[in-house]
């Protein structure tokens, strides 16, 4: 890591250079440095409970039922 970092752009030793084109870990400790900060994982969301779906469906059902109870008064007044 030494030689690497003592060596200027593009004048790299043979060695390094061959060493650091098959190594991923050495690859990684050079483009992030000897310790890699790890992201928080994204936690995922909760999965809604049965009660709530039920809900949310019942009220999809009832929104179309007045909708089309709507939409035949206003073909009746025509």
């Amino acid at each position: 890591m030494s030689r690497l970092r003592a060596a200027s752009p593009g004048d790299v030793p043979e060695d390094v250079a061959q060493h650091l084109a098959t190594c991923e870990r050495c690859q990684e400790r050079v483009l992030f440095g000897p310790v890699r900060r790890q992201r928080p994982r994204r936690e995922m969301p909760p999965m809604p409970s049965s009660t709530r779906a039920l809900v949310l469906l019942a009220l999809m059902a009832a929104v179309i039922v007045v909708f089309f109870v709507t939409l035949q008064t206003l073909i009746r007044r025509l």
